[in-house]
């Protein structure tokens, strides 16, 4: 790959545009979803006009298929083009990915007005793209070992064309998503495994903590058993079962990172304390359906606002400052978000165990989130457009 600095440093590389758009669609998304929720009636936009299966599926649907998946595939696209030596886009195929999934978040938004067959096209284009361009690099390469990239997208794939299949006969298939929410988890457990031991390491000067591989394999492997079972076969006992084992292996794995040092870092500790909501997570989920507590989606929220929310904001943090030339650091706009999504959690998870439920804290929780990205976009989005200072 070429040093010289590249003609538009925008579609250089793919956590650039993915990541400039994807904050700012988890931005426009949050504010949606806060007026959703207001208490205030000449706020509720939503009251006579939704998308199709009502507004909270749109909310579940767009959060990991538009919001996630783009940074996912933002941190994909660059991951992968480091890892073979080669490149996953050139800026005009980047910039058609781009256009895919704009079209597919546009789409899902109209998905009322439009036709299934052509809501269906575009919603998963965006995946077969990503998949092509991830696969094409580590197929030349010949890394097999990460080969479960693309099945993994695969997964998600298929699952989508069911989910979208359901919703036009009139079923919200609420496993399916859980499915594609738990594809995700496996992307992070995996991602997580290998670079969070190397950013302690290089940040605090310590030897790189060494993960067995009985211990690796316990953290994902249940877990891909648990999307194939979700996805398929939806035995709850296999469930139950398999949570249970990804809570005492997640814990295992932190306890195995952590190290008292990591408090000097806010990069780190804020990484840590994010991935920390997965075995929290994954036990009180395999608690609630063994024990039928009636917690609804609390647990869920726990997994995608605790660990999802928390890890993308200290990712993007890094990825953008490091891949830039920059100084990795706990920057104002990095603090000011994890302030917010730990409002944000507090107002959709805490609050509502302790007091009864009411339409507010949903709506302070989508204000709390729309906050924290909006502190990112804010500072990052110049960063992700502009040359890198170093002119490379």
């Amino acid at each position: 790959m070429s040093n010289h600095p590249p003609s538009v440093p925008f579609l250089s590389v793919g956590f650039r545009p993915f990541f400039f758009f994807g904050i700012l669609f988890s931005c426009i998304a949050g504010a949606l979803w806060t007026l959703f929720w207001s208490p205030i009636e000449p706020l509720q936009w939503s009251t006579h006009w939704q998308p199709a299966g009502g507004m909270v599926f749109w909310h579940a649907h767009e959060m990991i298929m538009g919001f996630v998946f783009a940074i996912i595939s933002g941190f994909l696209l660059t991951a992968v083009q480091n890892w073979t030596g080669l490149r996953t886009t050139t800026p005009f195929t980047l910039g058609l990915l781009i256009v895919t999934w704009l079209a597919a978040r546009a789409a899902f938004l109209l998905s009322n007005q439009i036709d299934h067959w052509l809501l269906l096209t575009l919603q998963v284009t965006p995946i077969i793209a990503l998949m092509i361009a991830i696969g094409t690099p580590i197929v030349l390469a010949k890394m097999w070992r990460n080969l479960f990239v693309i099945a993994a997208l695969l997964l998600l794939t298929i699952n989508e064309v069911r989910l979208l299949t359901d919703l036009e006969n009139g079923v919200l298939n609420h496993k399916l998503l859980v499915a594609q929410i738990f594809i995700i988890l496996l992307y992070i457990s995996m991602i997580a495994g290998r670079v969070l031991p190397f950013f302690m390491a290089n940040r605090l000067g310590i030897p790189k903590v060494q993960e067995s591989r009985p211990l690796f394999t316990s953290c994902t492997l249940p877990l891909a058993l648990l999307c194939l079972n979700l996805s398929f076969f939806n035995s709850e006992l296999v469930s139950i079962s398999l949570l249970f084992i990804l809570a005492g292996s997640h814990s295992l794995r932190i306890r195995n990172w952590y190290t008292d040092k990591v408090w000097q870092e806010p990069m780190l500790y804020s990484l840590l304390l994010s991935y920390l909501s997965l075995p929290i997570g994954f036990l009180l989920m395999a608690m609630n359906e063994s024990l039928q507590l009636g917690w609804a989606n609390t647990p869920l929220h726990i997994l995608t606002l605790g660990s999802m929310g928390g890890l993308i904001i200290a990712m993007v943090g890094r990825v953008s400052l490091g891949h830039t030339g920059r100084k990795i650091q706990a920057v104002l706009a990095i603090r000011l978000a994890l302030v917010f999504i730990v409002a944000a959690f507090i107002f959709r998870v805490i609050v509502p165990i302790g007091f009864n439920w009411h339409p507010a804290y949903m709506a302070l929780s989508g204000l709390s989130w729309t906050l924290a990205f909006a502190s990112l976009f804010i500072y990052f989005a110049k960063i992700w457009i502009q040359p890198r200072p170093d002119g490379r």
